[in-house]
């Protein structure tokens, strides 16, 4: 999937344009004095009788026409009266006009709003699209990226990205998007045989084909339906480009430091559970002290390095975790380490490449390891004396 490369770099722009244009939707005429200040505290009522009550609370003499009936909710103290009239009149347009202690709230009809907007549509081919009010792609007319702060209709082709901020944007039958669609407090409506990449929206309404419109916190769109076989591929390739990695960092840690990889790997053998136990409980040490140095805010750097270490000797360490397997396999027919910890990575490979299975005997293979780096800390034993050790119960 392609990266946003240049919607992204409009995103703030186009909210900061979609912020003024919703402050822009309220005309207030007349002189407002300052000082007015009122408290209010409404929850869940018409909008209507929210605006009389602030004029009841402000001492002015209210007319309203068109203001409608959704629900609203106020708490504020001591805030100046014109700033929470504008508040409360919400996304809609509106015409405010104040003659002395008379205010006029009225709503635009939506007739000669739509009359007034101008229509944006695309000029040249492969061309940017931005539509502050209202616009149209025709179903023969071709653009790049497509910036919704009103409403548009597209019925025909985008070759880039469509971003819609608090407006809405309706895909007709035939329409073609090539990359992803993101909405923030915007509406999408796709009809069906819409071509269209990924679809997220942000606090906002999605709607596709005939099914309902759904509100979304953060959600996204139909996901495309997979055939299984690349993923099972795709993942039985990871795993074994993982399992080479694996053994050729577990041959260069045999090269260079074999003292410590044999006391590592005979801690494996000898205590399996106690290791476990011990990385379990060293495991939530780690991120107790990791959300602990986060919290004072300048254990910020301590923190990502010491995330950072825990993982790169985490790795390391479980890059011996498979010649402990195969050592215990191939013991009585070879002493060639690494050979061994080849037979290791291999069944590792077809264990690790089970669902579910493999992901929970990972799990248990960390626990190991971090156990088993933690109780060999310092530890100097040769090889031959851990030979003579007896094993502990």
């Amino acid at each position: 999937m392609k990266p946003f490369s240049r919607i992204w770099s409009l995103f703030a722009l186009c909210a900061c344009l979609w912020t003024l244009s919703a402050e822009g939707a309220v005309e207030k005429r007349g002189v407002w004095p300052s000082g007015e200040v009122v408290s209010l505290s409404l929850s869940d009522v018409p909008r209507s009788e929210a605006v009389r009550r602030l004029a009841e609370e402000a001492g002015f003499s209210l007319v309203q026409e068109g203001l409608g009936q959704e629900p609203v909710s106020v708490s504020v103290r001591g805030e100046p009266a014109e700033k929470v009239l504008v508040m409360l009149l919400g996304d809609r347009d509106y015409v405010v006009e104040r003659d002395g202690s008379l205010v006029s709230v009225r709503a635009v009809t939506p007739s000669v709003q739509s009359a007034a907007k101008p229509v944006a549509t695309p000029t040249e081919p492969d061309e940017d699209l931005f539509v502050p009010e209202r616009g149209h792609v025709g179903p023969d007319q071709v653009v790049r990226d497509v910036f919704v702060l009103g409403s548009v209709l597209i019925e025909g082709t985008v070759t880039g990205s469509v971003l819609v901020i608090g407006g809405e944007a309706r895909f007709a039958k035939g329409a073609r998007v090539r990359e992803d669609v993101i909405a923030l407090r915007g509406t999408l409506d796709i009809e069906e045989s819409v071509e269209i990449g990924e679809v997220t929206v942000l606090l906002g309404t999605l709607k596709r084909g005939d099914g309902p419109a759904r509100s979304c916190l953060a959600c996204g769109g139909e996901e495309k339906k997979e055939e299984p076989w690349p993923e099972l591929f795709e993942t039985l390739f990871g795993n074994l480009l993982g399992t080479v990695i694996g053994w050729l960092v577990g041959a260069v840690l045999l090269a260079l430091v074999p003292h410590r990889v044999e006391i590592l790997r005979a801690e494996m053998e000898r205590r399996p559970l106690r290791n476990m136990g011990l990385g379990l409980l060293g495991g939530l040490g780690l991120l107790v002290t990791v959300a602990t140095l986060v919290l004072t805010l300048i254990g910020i750097p301590l923190a990502v390095a010491l995330l950072f270490g825990s993982v790169v000797i985490g790795y390391l360490g479980s890059c011996v975790l498979p010649l402990a397997i195969g050592r215990h396999l191939l013991r009585e027919r070879t002493e060639s380490p690494y050979v061994q910890l080849a037979a290791g990575c291999a069944l590792l490979f077809c264990i690790l490449s089970i669902p579910v299975l493999g992901d929970l005997l990972s799990f248990l293979g960390a626990l190991l390891v971090l156990g088993a780096l933690l109780r060999t800390q310092g530890a100097h034993t040769s090889p031959s004396r851990e030979k003579g050790e007896q094993e502990d119960p």
